[in-house]
């Protein structure tokens, strides 16, 4: 999954992903922008969903999260390039997700 990835550093990075072989989740506020990303991806054999949400929002998050896993599976790579004001959260606080699924380096 990658946040932000409508456009930008986002965008490229997705297409990259996908271009290795990955199905990508790509993620973003704009829904025309994202279904450009996602249909490049698709343009070369590439495996992508766009799914529109704002990363700040708690319950669009929940609903992002359940919606790529009904399509794609279990998110195992995440990439964030959107994200906005408000108290950070640790991963693995994040809710459906355990110690046992993040590793952080120190």
């Amino acid at each position: 999954m990658v946040t932000g990835g409508s456009r930008g550093i986002g965008a490229t990075t997705a297409r990259l992903l996908a271009g290795n072989g990955a199905r990508v989740a790509v993620n973003g506020r704009d829904q025309a922008a994202l279904e450009a990303v996602v249909a490049g991806i698709a343009a070369r054999a590439g495996q992508a969903i766009g799914v529109p949400a704002g990363v700040t929002d708690l319950g669009a998050i929940q609903r992002m999260r359940q919606q790529v896993e009904r399509q794609l599976g279990p998110t195992e790579v995440l990439v964030a390039f959107a994200g906005g004001g408000g108290e950070p959260v640790p991963t693995h606080q994040l809710p459906g997700t355990s110690d046992g699924r993040w590793w952080i380096p120190t």
